[in-house]
Parts: C-alpha cells; sequence; structure tokens
C-alpha cells in the first residue's frame, strides 16, 4: 500500500549501503555551495539590468551604468565568431531566433555569462564575384559528379541484386588511386 492506494513495486536490486564521511564529502559540499551562491548573484545582478531594459533602456545605457560591456558580432556564413559570448550556444540560439524588432533581453548562458541583443542591422544575400569562388565552385561541381556517378552505380547494384544476381563485391585500387569494382559469380 502507497500513499496513493495500492501499488506495486518492482525491486531490481538490492545495493549495500555506502557511507562517505564528512571529511571526504567537504570538498564537494563546498564546491555545489559556492555555485549555488553564484547562481544567485547572477540572478541577482540580471533581474535589475532586465528592469531596465523593460523600462526603455537602451544597451549603451545598460553598458554605461553596470559592468556591462557592449560589443558587435558580425555573424554570417563567412564567419564565426571566436570571442565570448558569442561563442555560447546561448547566444548562437538567441542570435538564430532574433528577428528585427525585437527587444534586446536579458540571457543567461550556462557558463553563467549574462548577455542582451539587438539586431542592428540585415545585410540581404549577395552574388560573390565568379573569380572569388570559381575554384570552390568547380571542386562542388565535380563532387556533385562524382555522388551522382556512384549514386547511379549503387542503383544499378541495387537492381542487378534484386533481380537475382548473386555476385560478390571487392574494392581494390587501379594504378589511378581510385576504387575498382571487381564483380566475381558465385559458383
Amino acid at each position: 500500500m502507497s500513499a496513493v492506494g495500492p501499488a506495486i513495486f518492482r525491486v531490481n536490486a538490492i545495493l549495500s549501503a555506502q557511507t562517505t564521511s564528512f571529511e571526504d564529502a567537504l570538498p564537494q559540499l563546498r564546491q555545489d555551495l559556492a555555485l549555488a551562491r553564484a547562481a544567485e548573484l547572477v540572478q541577482q545582478e540580471m533581474e535589475p539590468l532586465d528592469d531596465e531594459l523593460a523600462g526603455g533602456a537602451t544597451l549603451e545605457e545598460l553598458a554605461a551604468d553596470s559592468p556591462m560591456q557592449i560589443g558587435t558580432v558580425t555573424w554570417d556564413a563567412q564567419s564565426e565568431p571566436a570571442d565570448a559570448p558569442a561563442t555560447e550556444p546561448e547566444f548562437y540560439n538567441a542570435a538564430a531566433a532574433l528577428a528585427d524588432g525585437d527587444f534586446p533581453e536579458i540571457t543567461l548562458a550556462d557558463s553563467g555569462t549574462i548577455f542582451a541583443m539587438r539586431l542592428d542591422s540585415l545585410a540581404p544575400s549577395e552574388l560573390q564575384p565568379l573569380g572569388d569562388v570559381r575554384a570552390e565552385a568547380e571542386a562542388g561541381a565535380a563532387e556533385a559528379k562524382r555522388i551522382e556517378a556512384l549514386e547511379a552505380e549503387g542503383e544499378a547494384l541495387k537492381a542487378r541484386l534484386a533481380a537475382g544476381e548473386d555476385f560478390a563485391i571487392r574494392a581494390s585500387s587501379d594504378r589511378s588511386g581510385g576504387p575498382t569494382v571487381a564483380r566475381m559469380k558465385s559458383s
């Protein structure tokens, strides 16, 4: 019988008791308490900053009146931020969800870093000059052709297997270093 009525309990194992002395547990307890206190302090720091933003303060005013620093991050496919807090996963997720006209909010990262962001400008995509990307474009086209040829060969082999042909495939290298396929009928 349990506190909420009849119940069935399943016991998977009976474990022996473990005893940890206070002296052995003390370093972990101190660390846990320090982390809990640090989280409280960060939360206490966030509340007035969030209140200022809700009251209409700009990020520049927040930086002038608090220990927060203001910075600019260019976020595009060619560059990846290397400095905190832009390297935090929470920053990346917030930046990905940011839209024009969104109001800044104080956000806490798992590392304990707090940040706020706004979208200053959104540059439209632009076509890059062919001379700058020619080698990359040619390599991409060659890779696409190679993948297409491998897929076609794979589909042909699959069709032959489905048709009942019995063979083993053995991969080896030819003189050019590329793979060759030797098909052998089994007897």
